[in-house]
């Protein structure tokens, strides 16, 4: 089975913590319907047909980049202080009833590796990386971060997700310093 590389799959809610922008509410990500490879979208955008997509298990990894972003001067230590206590506000969601998600959050560390890649033969990385360089995606200057999401298009089983933040958008104008990211 080849994966699916859906492009954009949503922005990254890590983000969130250090600033805010316009978006819709949470959609559950869907493959498209296997059978036609059609997608039904409603007004807001969200896909509604295909499976919902998940994690096999509730243990899911992170890696940081290790080069952080010279064009914004924040480093990696900045970077991953911000994606911990990201992860944490997400972990610590209440869901109602005392209950919180299910998700165990784990930090693999520093990679090098800063591109969004998909290995079936080899161990994956969920990385989050800063691209100093433009991007070349449709919208890039208003597209804070792209996640990539790997995925069975017929069951809906996530391989591998990377989140790539992109350093030339309006956005993060005013949240280069690192001074700034230390405060969020």
């Amino acid at each position: 089975m080849r994966p699916f590389r859906a492009l954009p799959i949503a922005a990254v809610g890590a983000i969130a913590v250090a600033i805010s922008a316009h978006g819709y509410a949470y959609c559950l990500t869907r493959t498209c319907n296997p059978k036609t490879e059609q997608c039904e979208f409603d007004q807001t955008g969200c896909n509604l047909s295909g499976k919902v997509l998940f994690w096999p298990n509730s243990c899911v990894s992170f890696d940081v980049q290790k080069d952080g972003s010279a064009k914004l001067h924040i480093d990696y230590d900045t970077v991953h202080a911000v994606m911990v206590k990201a992860f944490a506000q997400w972990t610590n969601a209440d869901c109602g009833n005392g209950t919180h998600p299910s998700i165990q959050v784990t930090d693999f560390g520093p990679v090098s590796c800063a591109k969004p890649e998909y290995n079936k033969n080899e161990p994956n990385a969920n990385i989050i990386a800063f691209h100093d360089s433009p991007r070349p995606y449709a919208n890039a200057i208003d597209t804070v971060a792209l996640t990539t999401v790997y995925f069975n298009p017929d069951t809906g089983e996530i391989y591998d997700a990377n989140v790539e933040i992109n350093s030339d958008a309006k956005e993060l104008e005013d949240y280069g310093a690192e001074e700034n990211w230390n405060g969020s």
